[in-house]
């Protein structure tokens, strides 16, 4: 093929369109890996859908393959730095009366 026949204009989808696609790749490869769960079959033939089906597979990934993993139980428990922090905060101003917390701890 002779690659001068192709336009600028052309290179610049064929770019976009290399940049679209890795970029939905390497975000669901980062989603499939957030997921709770070691290497079982479900996650092991994601990840090959992911690369090897080029633009297809992050887009059925991310329209079935995401709903059939666990959310992770750490979304349900305060993250440790909330903890240190209101630790901090507690130990420089001193513990808030009941009731004045935003949150609702007392």
């Amino acid at each position: 093929m002779d690659f001068s026949q192709i336009g600028a204009v052309e290179w610049i989808a064929i770019g976009a369109a290399v940049v679209l696609q890795l970029t939905l790749q390497v975000l669901a490869f980062l989603d499939l890996m957030k997921r709770p769960g070691a290497w079982e079959g479900r996650k092991l033939v994601w990840l090959i859908v992911i690369f090897v089906t080029e633009m297809l597979g992050p887009l059925l990934y991310f329209a079935w393959g995401k709903g059939t993993f666990p959310v992770a139980e750490e979304a349900d428990a305060p993250a440790a730095d909330t903890v240190k922090a209101a630790s901090a905060v507690d130990a420089l101003y001193g513990a808030p009366a009941a009731g004045d917390r935003p949150d609702g701890d007392d």
